[in-house]
């Protein structure tokens, strides 16, 4: 271990015994676990907030476990600095940062943390989320001073959707129809989604967007 490190232990099952030279080490008795965990059910959010001063990662069994989950991570100064859709893995949080973390699957996922992260219940889930069938439109408008990813779960060679990026001030920047899961939306812009072989589900950060239905999607 190196100098001026410390290390937290947690016994889970019989007595342990630890040993180290004597006057290089102190020790005292800490409340609470070295890994603490979270369990997320579908439609929870919670908010996992950094104090430490160095990047820290909260880890998940989301994977093993066949679930998924929504994260929207943000600096210390409350700028977005980046969200996944329907992730797996873990979750970077840099220092004095924070990220709301929304589940997204029926099999409950265990979120492990360390003592320099605080968890709350968070008011508002990690995405703005849709779900819109065939025939039906849904739009998004940025209204962040940054460009945002919108995501879906439209795979590659299939679940097409169409979509028209307009300007602020209306007009059509763009107009295409795309197979990828991911669109980017410049700051002020707005994009209407529009699903062409099956329902799709969207979402973009719920602190960045606001929705407009077209016509009867669900919105979650």
């Amino acid at each position: 271990m190196s100098s001026g490190n410390s290390i937290v232990v947690t016994v889970l099952s019989a007595p342990v015994t630890f040993g180290a030279n004597y006057r290089l080490f102190s020790w005292k008795d800490k409340p609470g676990e070295a890994i603490s965990k979270q369990i997320l059910h579908l439609g929870e959010s919670y908010t996992f907030t950094n104090t430490g001063s160095k990047l820290i990662t909260l880890s998940s069994d989301a994977l093993q476990v066949g679930g998924k989950f929504d994260v929207a991570v943000y600096d210390s100064d409350g700028s977005v600095h980046n969200a996944q859709f329907d992730e797996k893995g873990n979750v970077a949080i840099p220092a004095g940062g924070y990220a709301i973390v929304t589940g997204q699957s029926p099999n409950p996922v265990n979120i492990s943390y360390t003592d320099t992260i605080t968890v709350s219940t968070a008011e508002h889930p990690a995405l703005l989320r849709a779900s819109v069938t065939k025939g039906y439109s849904y739009t998004y408008e940025n209204t962040s001073n940054e460009t945002e990813n919108l995501f879906s779960d439209a795979t590659s060679g299939t679940n097409e959707f169409a979509y028209v990026l307009r300007r602020p001030d209306g007009t059509i920047l763009r107009e295409e129809t795309s197979r990828y899961s991911t669109v980017q939306v410049p700051a002020g812009h707005s994009i209407t989604v529009a699903p062409l072989t099956a329902t799709l589900t969207y979402g973009g950060i719920y602190t960045s967007f606001k929705g407009t239905p077209g016509d009867n999607p669900t919105v979650k």
